[in-house]
């Protein structure tokens, strides 16, 4: 097995402790006082969103012939009692052009599009405990447990393999886990969703969001491209910033 395939192995694995722990501890009303809040909003969240997938489902279905009869009409709005004001808008003369189609698909979906926003913006306002849990687990296991394990996440205990320094004389510093950490793990888009729930107001949030999504995949994927690339040492661009590389653990350590 290549070290690439290892590696990726021991981050899923390092990836699925650390989000069933902040599960866990995010979905008790001891860690957080609003779960109750979360959870009203989350189902709000989930009914919208199957409803908008039913009406388009519909609606596409009945338009399969360009036309869609009083017959046809009657069903799609008996199934679909929340869009019948917006499909009166452009279902005229008992007919519904290829033209109103069209902007009826087009006003739905910005309509979804509100309410969705509105919808994620509640459901983060009331997971914030979820945040500063995970960032604190991103900080305890990926900073302070690799530091005392000497670079070896259980993910990469299972994988055998370890952090090491680029000068193998000495121990990894501290600062090189937090840098690794900040890196990885989506620590940057969780701080920046922190921040802004915090202190930006609605308007702003999702587009702040949307940026910081964005520039965590772009971190991500740099940081794989550097490790495919650098086929020597398989150093990534966390390993760079950080002076650490990531090397297989020796047979008389792991006898050891």
């Amino acid at each position: 097995m290549s070290r690439l395939v290892k590696r990726i192995i021991a981050y899923i694995i390092d990836i699925l402790i650390i989000t069933t722990v902040c599960q866990s501890l995010s979905n008790t009303t001891i860690m957080n006082p609003n779960l109750n809040k979360y959870e009203k909003y989350r189902k709000e969240y989930n009914e919208t969103y199957l409803s908008y997938i039913k009406y388009v489902g519909d609606l596409s279905k009945y338009y399969e012939d360009k036309k869609i009869t009083e017959k046809e009409y009657s069903k799609l709005i008996e199934r679909n009692k929340d869009y019948e004001k917006l499909t009166n808008k452009y279902y005229k003369d008992s007919k519904l052009t290829e033209k109103n189609y069209t902007k009826l698909l087009k006003e739905l979906a910005n309509t979804y599009k509100k309410i969705s926003e509105e919808a994620t913006y509640n459901l983060e306002k009331n997971s914030i405990s979820e945040k500063i849990i995970y960032l604190l687990l991103v900080i305890l296991y990926f900073v302070g447990f690799n530091y005392i394990t000497n670079g070896q996440t259980l993910g990469k205990k299972v994988m055998k393999l370890k952090i090491e320094n680029i000068d193998k004389n000495k121990k990894v510093p501290i600062i090189s886990y937090i840098i690794r950490a900040l890196l990885m793990y989506q620590t940057i888009y969780y701080i920046t969703k922190l921040i802004a729930i915090l202190f930006l107001p609605k308007a702003e949030y999702n587009n702040v969001i949307s940026v910081a999504y964005s520039i965590q995949n772009i971190l991500d994927f740099a940081i794989l491209t550097v490790i495919i690339l650098r086929t020597s040492d398989g150093r990534g661009l966390h390993d760079l910033l950080a002076k650490t590389k990531v090397v297989p653990v020796k047979k008389k350590l792991i006898e050891e």
